[in-house]
């Protein structure tokens, strides 16, 4: 039986201890084995106790100081450039993941065998509306979130291709991440994730929900 693979998760973290706690369990408590993953933070500015709470609690973790406050999209790429992983998945840090969310994402790599970058659906914090559940761009290059604050029974029920899935609840083959650039740092934050997608359809790759 192969070995299951190696996955690093990047947190680019920037003054959200009131949620860190509660992403971190979530993670500790994944189906998937903790001893096949890596979580990496990156301290995207001053510490604000972070540091004290990964040392006590999560021992586990480990954090990255870039020296200075890189934007998402260069937190993640300083954190996928140190990751160890084959795949690499960037969680916002105000995010608490389902216990399959790693099994299933990984489920979703056997049925699209020659894809390389998935997303997770995104909902409220009570489970009720929907965050992100599909990607849409209007004629001016504007990307969107048709589904956004709509009720969770409209989440689709099959793997859907999509022009890009949200960057809080990415999850990519590392080694392509990096061959195509990463995220966009000229985004600082927000719209990299449009990009990314709009780059990896125009270079031949497909992307999933």
């Amino acid at each position: 039986m192969n070995a299951k693979p190696k996955v690093s998760i990047v947190v680019p973290y920037y003054r959200g201890l009131e949620h860190l706690p509660a992403l971190l369990e979530s993670i500790e408590a994944q189906e998937y084995p903790l001893d096949r993953l890596e979580l990496i933070l990156v301290m995207n500015g001053a510490d604000d106790g972070a540091l004290d709470l990964v040392n006590s609690r999560f021992p586990w973790v480990r954090t990255v100081d870039p020296g200075e406050n890189l934007g998402y999209g260069g937190g993640c790429n300083l954190g996928a450039r140190e990751a160890k992983g084959e795949w690499v998945a960037f969680l916002n840090t105000d995010m608490r993941v389902d216990s399959k969310w790693l099994t299933e994402l990984l489920a979703a790599t056997e049925r699209h065998p020659d894809s390389v970058c998935f997303g997770s659906a995104i909902l409220s914090w009570n489970g009720k509306r929907i965050d992100f559940a599909g990607s849409a761009m209007n004629f001016l290059g504007v990307g969107y979130q048709p589904y956004h604050g709509g009720p969770a029974s409209w989440l689709p029920e099959e793997d859907r291709q999509e022009l890009f899935v949200c960057g809080g609840a990415l999850f990519m083959r590392r080694d392509v991440y990096l061959d195509v650039g990463g995220f966009d740092e000229d985004f600082w934050a927000y719209y990299e994730d449009v990009d990314l997608g709009w780059r990896l359809w125009v270079l031949g790759y497909d992307v999933w929900l």
